[in-house]
């Protein structure tokens, strides 16, 4: 339908939505309520990192919203789903006209498979747009099994690969991931800048040229799978670590590896512990081993360590007890706190468990003869005043 320019009402250009035309050719709405113009949010932009995940790794979407209208807009929200899911709530501050803004959010995928993405701004109509239909942007992308991944990886020989994890999936809370070179005579350092796990990064000296490899950061929902028991004291996050495939940062092929973490001061004042009794623990041939650990810097949520480590499997990082507090110490498996209660103190004092065995026996033998003593003094005293006695009455006869 051709609109006349004399047609009576107010009207406003807006080329984008407009069905009718002028004499001109121009699109024109009309404006009902009488106002100049309206906001009109849309979805510019929806992207994530890495394009393909695999279950259990951590996803980065950001969404960058747009106010394509003619003023400016309130404050809304955004919603975002996958398979009809809701996944992330964003509140978003008002836009001028002409602005625009970004966000992003974290998500873990559970299981593999096809995932259909769609991101609604103003889902909840909080204020009159231009156009209410033009609120929603959709996006499909794919989660990789990752054992299908790994097993696809590790068939190579050429590199480093994308290496694997032993532990179970159902086990593994969120994971992270990052690529370096390894070459002989080239400091290696795997960074994991989007701090979704406590540790910060890893690094070490290799031996050997391996090619481009993956190294991946797994924080777990408890107990290792792959380990007994926990070690003694008070665990703050159990975590694996592994390096490419199996071998390439053994012992004999890397050195001077050390561990970067951090640690929530909120937990450390909460359990009252102090700060310099924080380790990192490595299980390692059947027992807990603690790594020498250093604080390296805070601020005003964490507490940042360094731990000098032989090699990467899983670890622990925890609070020595008190009377754990010592460097450089394997923590055995399975010992009670009598046990190393009774150890502390008898190697404080100097004395060896036979020295104690004899004090005891002499102390059980002071023990009988004082209670004999008890038993006798009273029939020799008795026997003395019988003899007074007689001795008396033979006096008097």
């Amino acid at each position: 339908m051709a609109l006349k320019n004399d047609a009576t009402g107010n009207y406003e250009r807006y080329p984008e939505t407009s069905s009718d035309v002028d004499q001109q050719g121009w699109y024109v709405y009309k404006n009902l309520i009488g106002v100049s113009g309206y906001p009109d949010l849309i979805i510019e932009d929806i992207s994530w990192e890495p394009a393909n995940p695999c279950e259990n790794e951590n996803v980065t979407f950001k969404v960058t919203l747009m106010n394509v209208g003619l003023a400016p807009s309130g404050n809304c929200s955004v919603k975002c789903y996958l398979n009809g899911n809701e996944i992330s709530f964003s509140p978003v501050a008002g836009l001028e006209e002409g602005s625009k803004t970004s966000f992003t959010f974290n998500w873990v995928p559970t299981s593999p498979g096809s995932m259909d993405l769609k991101v609604v701004v103003d889902a909840e109509g909080q204020f009159f747009e231009f156009n209410e239909e033009n609120n929603e942007k959709s996006g499909i992308f794919k989660v990789i099994s990752f054992t299908t991944s790994s097993s696809g990886s590790s068939s190579s020989s050429s590199s480093g690969g994308a290496g694997g994890s032993p532990e179970l999936a159902s086990n593994v809370e969120v994971k992270e991931l990052a690529q370096q070179f390894i070459s002989n005579g080239n400091h290696a350092k795997f960074v994991f800048s989007k701090n979704v796990t406590s540790i910060a990064y890893i690094e070490f000296d290799p031996k050997k040229t391996v090619g481009k490899t993956t190294t991946i950061v797994e924080t777990l929902k408890g107990k290792s799978t792959l380990v007994t028991e926990l070690p003694s004291g008070k665990v703050y996050e159990n975590t694996n670590i592994w390096v490419g495939n199996e071998g390439t940062a053994s012992p004999g092929n890397i050195e001077n590896a050390v561990v970067g973490f951090k640690v929530e001061k909120a937990w450390i004042n909460s359990n009252g512990i102090d700060s310099a009794s924080v380790r990192l623990c490595k299980f390692d041939n059947g027992k807990w081993v603690e790594l020498s650990t250093s604080q390296t810097s805070e601020d005003d949520k964490y507490i940042y360590y360094e731990a000098d480590t032989p090699g990467f499997s899983a670890f622990s990082i925890m609070a020595l007890y008190p009377e754990e507090d010592v460097s450089g110490v394997s923590l055995p498996l399975g010992n009670s706190v009598d046990e190393k209660d009774f150890k502390a103190v008898s190697g404080a004092s100097g004395e060896k468990e036979s020295d104690v065995a004899d004090s005891e026996a002499e102390e059980n033998n002071s023990g009988i003869s004082g209670s004999l003593k008890k038993v006798l003094l009273p029939v020799v005293m008795l026997a003395a005043v019988i003899l007074v006695g007689y001795v008396i009455s033979r006096k008097r006869s």
